[in-house]
């Protein structure tokens, strides 16, 4: 078994959202073990990666107090010290793997350059749409934001807050502007209370500053209060505000500013005969290994 420290999504040198990445081996571990290793990692969330063949690989994720169907950034993360492991021994892992996640088999693709790994892209779950928030929710929400329902919104635009999954479903939060987003007195208790009443990972909340895009994610439910870089959140971020013509095919995404940890996920977005396919991805490197 070896275990690696890894931040992904890092923007030049800053920032980047830090993951557990443990590679079993021939060890087996129990679910219980598993989780027990990640709450004395102590990141928001740790990948085990068992591998099955040359190409394929089981992952599981666990957040400090529970496992999640699936991570952006623990993938990035797994995927980065699998290539950089691999490099280190003179060779390179196929231009396209494949995870096996609770939310199903997903290709993960790394990308080389003459330094060695430059980025990982995963493969998000087909998206799925649920419910807009309006009327009495859409207040409680902003409530635990310090907010005002009309002010989650995108100047000039119609869009609503909704339920979106590329993997695990979050409500995909608009504001109004980047100083309103950076400067938000969250309750931390509410939003893991909503989080749970609707069956969600937590709250994702993001608004334009000119062409770019801020955002801030949160998920207490799960025992992440906020990170600075979420790879699933902003796909499905992504998918949505593609739909809506707000995006072209690629967008570059920024998190954690008001963490002081500005961190920086790449995404891009296909539509072929009315499906969807998600790409996300960025850079990552290892902090520590044993």
């Amino acid at each position: 078994m070896k275990t690696f420290y890894c931040k992904s999504f890092n923007y030049a040198k800053s920032g980047g959202n830090p993951a557990g990445v443990v590679f079993l081996g021939d060890d087996e571990l129990t679910e219980a073990e598993m989780q027990r290793i990640s709450g004395e990692i102590g990141f928001s969330e740790t990948a085990f990666v068992k591998q099955l063949d040359a190409e394929n690989y089981q992952v599981r994720f666990f957040t400090p107090t529970t496992e999640v169907d699936l991570c952006g950034h623990a993938t990035i993360a797994a995927f980065y010290c699998l290539a950089e492991d691999e490099r280190k021994k003179g060779r390179k892992l196929p231009p396209t793997v494949w995870q096996q996640t609770k939310s199903g088999k997903l290709a993960v693709e790394v990308i080389y350059d003459e330094s060695g790994v430059k980025s990982v892209l995963m493969e998000q779950a087909e998206p799925a749409e649920y419910d807009l928030i309006r009327g009495e929710l859409k207040e409680k929400i902003a409530a635990s934001l310090s907010l005002k329902a009309t002010e989650l919104t995108i100047p000039g635009e119609t869009i609503e807050p909704q339920i979106i999954s590329t993997g695990l479903k979050d409500i995909i939060i608009p504001v109004q502007s980047r100083e309103m987003l950076n400067s938000m007195q969250c309750d931390i208790r509410a939003i893991a209370d909503i989080s749970r009443e609707l069956d969600v990972t937590g709250y994702h909340v993001y608004t334009f500053d000119g062409k770019q895009i801020y955002t801030r994610n949160f998920g207490p439910a799960v025992g992440i209060d906020e990170e600075c870089a979420t790879g699933t959140s902003n796909g499905a971020l992504s998918y949505l505000l593609f739909r809506h013509g707000l995006i072209d095919s690629y967008v570059e995404i920024l998190q954690g500013e008001s963490m002081g940890e500005l961190s920086k996920i790449c995404a891009s977005v296909t539509e072929t005969d009315g499906k969807y396919k998600v790409m996300v991805g960025g850079t990552a490197f290892i902090t520590d290994e044993f």
